[in-house]
């Protein structure tokens, strides 16, 4: 399935190298940061989540090292929301490539509704 996006995306229009795609699943939402380049492509990424709910507030931050393969889609990361992502969240996307800018994508339970 990750596939399948990865191309909608490269078709549609030039998408950064690493990138964060929300996923709508049953009943659970899934943050996926997933990776594909036409050259080889090397970064350092983290992605921060922070929520409230009827349980209170949560943040959780995880990071890594990509080597892109050109052509060839990665999974790099998942995060997974319980109860379809219930409550308010907000996932921020921070790349630092080896060779280039940095850059940064946000993603909030108000634009992600399904």
């Amino acid at each position: 399935m990750t596939a399948l996006l990865l191309a909608a995306l490269a078709a549609s229009q030039p998408a950064p190298p690493i990138t964060l795609i929300v996923l709508h699943e049953k009943d659970m939402l899934r943050l996926n940061v997933v990776g594909l380049s036409p050259a080889s492509y090397r970064a350092r990424y983290t992605l921060e989540v922070a929520g409230q709910g009827p349980s209170g507030v949560n943040r959780t931050s995880q990071s890594g090292a990509a080597t892109l393969t050109p052509g060839k889609p990665a999974t790099l990361l998942s995060v997974v929301l319980g109860r379809g992502g219930a409550g308010r969240w907000t996932a921020t996307l921070v790349v630092t490539p080896a060779e280039g800018a940095p850059y940064r994508q946000q993603r909030d339970s108000a634009e992600s509704q399904p």
